[in-house]
C-alpha cells in the first residue's frame, strides 16, 4: 500500500456506494445488532460505521422543479489552483484562509443557529442516532434533498453563511456559484464520518473547517469490479493508495472534477480531541 501522511503539508503560497474493503476495514470496531428476518430475529456483526454513515451514503436529491440550474461551473483559476495542490487530482486544500478569530466566531455563530439535530438512520431493524449532527440550507425554492429516504429541510441561506461564500469565491473565482449548504457538527474526537463519496451531483464541494482540527483521509477507490473478482478468485483486494492530513481551523478544502469517482473520503474517530468542529460544506447539487 502507498501511504502518504501529509502532516506538515501546505501549498506553495504562504496564503495557505459505499464499498467497505475487508482488508481495510478489519481493525475496525464492530457491534452486535438485532437484525429482523421474516421467519425470526438473529444477531449480525456490523461495522460500527456502517451504521453512523448510512445516511451519507444515501444523500440524494429529490426530483428538482425546472427552475434549478444547472450551468455551474467548475474552479479553474490558475493562481488559485497552483498554490493550493495535493497530490490527489480534482482536490485542493488551503490552510489559513479564515484568521482565528474571524473562524471561532464563524463557529459560534453557526452553533447557536436552530435546527441542528442528529437524523435517526434505520439498518438491519433498527433506529440508529447518527453521531454528527446536521444542519442544510438552500438558495432555490422547492431544492429538496433526501437523507437515508428522509427529506431534510432546508432553511433559508443565513447572513453568517453568505459571509464564507463571499470570502470563498473571492479565492477561488466570482463564477463559481453554489445553491445548496451541508453542515455536520463534530461535537468531539469521538464523532467522525465514516469512508464514503459524495453523489455525483455534487459538482463542487468546497468544506471549511470551523473548531478542533480533524484529520482527513482519502483513499483510492478500487477500479470497478475488482472487489467482485476478488471473491471469485478467492483472493484478497491489495490495499490502495492513502493520504492524509490535518484540515486546521479557517482552512478551505475543494472537491472537484472525478475525485467523488475515484477516491473516498473520512474523518476518523480521534478520541484525545475534546473540542467540537463544523464542517461547512458548500456545494452545487446539479441535476440531469
Amino acid at each position: 500500500m502507498r501511504q502518504t501522511t501529509l502532516r506538515s503539508f501546505r501549498p506553495s503560497s504562504p496564503r495557505g456506494e459505499l464499498h467497505a474493503e475487508a482488508e481495510l476495514d478489519k481493525d475496525r470496531p464492530r457491534k452486535r445488532v438485532k437484525v429482523e428476518g421474516d421467519h425470526k430475529d438473529h444477531v449480525q456483526d456490523v461495522n460500527e460505521e456502517d451504521l453512523d454513515n448510512a445516511a451519507t451514503r444515501s444523500l440524494s436529491p429529490s426530483p428538482p422543479p425546472p427552475r434549478i440550474p444547472t450551468d455551474f461551473k467548475q474552479v479553474t483559476s490558475p493562481s488559485f489552483l497552483a498554490k493550493t495542490s495535493t497530490p490527489i487530482p480534482g482536490v485542493h486544500y488551503l490552510p489559513s484562509l479564515i484568521p482565528p478569530s474571524l473562524a471561532s466566531e464563524w463557529y459560534h455563530s453557526l452553533l447557536s443557529l436552530e435546527g441542528w439535530y442528529h437524523p435517526t438512520l434505520r439498518m438491519y431493524g433498527k433506529e440508529i442516532t447518527q453521531s454528527r449532527a446536521i444542519i442544510a440550507f438552500s438558495k432555490v425554492p422547492g431544492l429538496k434533498l433526501k437523507y437515508s429516504g428522509q427529506e431534510v429541510e432546508m432553511r433559508e441561506w443565513p447572513e453568517v453563511l453568505r459571509g464564507m461564500e463571499r470570502r470563498c469565491r473571492e479565492v477561488i473565482g466570482e463564477e463559481v456559484r453554489f445553491n445548496h449548504a451541508m453542515l455536520n457538527w463534530y461535537a468531539d474526537g469521538d464523532t467522525h464520518i465514516g469512508r464514503h463519496s459524495d453523489n455525483l451531483e455534487n459538482k463542487v464541494i468546497v468544506t471549511l473547517s470551523l473548531g478542533a482540527p480533524r484529520t482527513w483521509v482519502m483513499t483510492k477507490r478500487p477500479p470497478k469490479g475488482a472487489q467482485a473478482a476478488a471473491k471469485r478468485n478467492g483472493v484478497k483486494l491489495a490495499k490502495t493508495e492513502t493520504h492524509k492530513w490535518t484540515v486546521e481551523a479557517g482552512s478551505l478544502l475543494l472537491m472537484q472534477g472525478k475525485c467523488q469517482e475515484e477516491w473516498y473520503h473520512e474523518i476518523p474517530k480521534e478520541r484525545k480531541i475534546k473540542e467540537g468542529r463544523i464542517s461547512v460544506t458548500l456545494r452545487q447539487l446539479v441535476y440531469d
